[in-house]
């Protein structure tokens, strides 16, 4: 979705540069066809680099479940493309990612160390630290993307674009591109990750740790915990 999402707006800022780079689906780092044009690193860039308020501009995000946002960058990026530092199984992954992250914690700079770089922490860090939520949440649309619900997030997306006063006829165009086939890095319908689902689920030690790393993710963009009564022994969940 962040591949596709890039793409929609890409398209809003040059509609030429788009549409002759290459099709929606297929841009990414490198290839993806406004790199460097409309991005920025921070809300303060915004400012230097394209003159855009932080307080007059609408400002959204999507977000995902964080037990299906783990799966599917573990199966792609790690089991896959092997490019979590040699884990390729998820009681690994989870264990870098818990090691990193207090590490990136302890470092208490959010924008310069390398370990903020890496590729793993990229793609698997909690979802809450990103976008300056920490001081400017509240200014936020939170999206909360389902692979599944494709309706729900045209809903969404719609009423982002039209409170940008983009016209009807972009607007439908953008929202079509969801309907025509997913990025290579997509994991929707990859029978790893329902096996995975179900060997975390089975999995108190593992369960624990996803939860202890992602908790605020799932409490501040309100999603449910895992289900317990899905573990052989909830006692021994507890009792972690």
């Amino acid at each position: 979705m962040s591949t596709l999402l890039s793409s929609l707006m890409c398209y809003l800022h040059d509609k030429k540069m788009m549409i002759n780079h290459t099709n929606f689906y297929m841009g990414w780092d490198s290839k993806t066809a406004c790199l460097h044009e409309n991005n920025a690193g921070s809300l303060i860039d915004l400012v230097w680099r394209f003159g855009i308020s932080p307080t007059g501009s609408h400002k959204f995000s999507l977000v995902r479940e964080p037990k299906e946002k783990f799966i599917s960058g573990h199966v792609n990026q790690c089991s896959e493309l092997n490019r979590c530092d040699s884990c390729r199984n998820t009681t690994c992954t989870l264990d870098k990612i818990d090691r990193y992250a207090r590490d990136f914690l302890r470092s208490a700079q959010y924008e310069g160390p390398e370990t903020y770089r890496h590729h793993v922490n990229a793609h698997f860090f909690p979802q809450n630290w990103r976008c300056e939520f920490g001081s400017r949440f509240d200014e936020y649309q939170i999206i909360r993307y389902h692979s599944e619900k494709k309706d729900e997030l045209k809903r969404d997306l719609r009423r982002v674009f039209q409170l940008s006063k983009v016209p009807e006829g972009t607007i439908q165009f953008l929202l079509a591109k969801l309907d025509e086939g997913r990025g290579m890095h997509s994991t929707v319908g990859n029978s790893k990750t329902a096996k995975i689902d179900d060997d975390l689920l089975a999995n108190p030690r593992q369960l624990r740790k996803l939860v202890s790393i992602f908790y605020f993710d799932y409490l501040i963009f309100q999603y449910a915990l895992p289900k317990l009564t899905h573990l052989v022994n909830t006692n021994e969940f507890l009792a972690q």
